[in-house]
């Protein structure tokens, strides 16, 4: 889910130059109320992120998927194939600020109300003496998950115009 999101913020706010399609509202940065303008795009976006946004490059959302994950521990290796996220359309926006002088971030608050992952597992581990071996489906369902990312860069010039360069991005559940 984290990444669903990630897609979205840098889409939304930050791009990459390209035009914005013309159903995303335009925010403009020296608008006072830009942090709301932001704000409702991103619910706006909801209902085209089902199918995908080609102009953006922002794949389907129902599902998003992507092929692997790994997850390493000091007991245990886990890797999950065939990775489908439900529901990652279904989101609600609970604060979102960004400044773009000196040093550029945007923070945002979100909640998922229900959201639900399947995905094929094995596993490999050690927990005391007992090894661990296990493959199959997984399927998981969350409630209620409110999460946040801060994304902090700084300011390039390319064509005159200026642009926010990630340099770090930092998610909390």
């Amino acid at each position: 889910m984290k990444c669903a999101v990630f897609v979205l913020i840098i889409s939304v706010c930050i791009g990459d130059g390209k035009q914005l399609p013309s159903f995303i509202e335009k925010c403009k940065r020296n608008d006072p109320q830009v942090n709301e303008c932001m704000k409702k795009a991103l619910m706006d976006i909801r209902v085209h992120i089902r199918e995908s946004i080609k102009e953006l490059k922002i794949p389907a959302f129902k599902p998003y998927t992507f092929p692997a994950a790994h997850l390493t521990t000091g007991w245990m290796n886990a890797t999950l194939t065939n990775i489908r996220s439900y529901y990652a359309d279904v989101y609600e926006i609970d604060t979102f600020k960004i400044d773009f002088d000196n040093n550029p971030f945007i923070e945002m608050t979100y909640t998922y109300p229900y959201s639900q992952l399947k995905a094929d597992y094995k596993l490999d581990g050690k927990l005391l003496q007992l090894t661990i071996h296990g493959e199959g489906d997984l399927e998981l369902t969350f409630n209620d998950t409110k999460s946040s990312v801060r994304i902090e860069g700084h300011t390039i010039q390319k064509n005159g115009k200026k642009y926010m360069n990630i340099d770090k991005t930092d998610y909390k559940n």
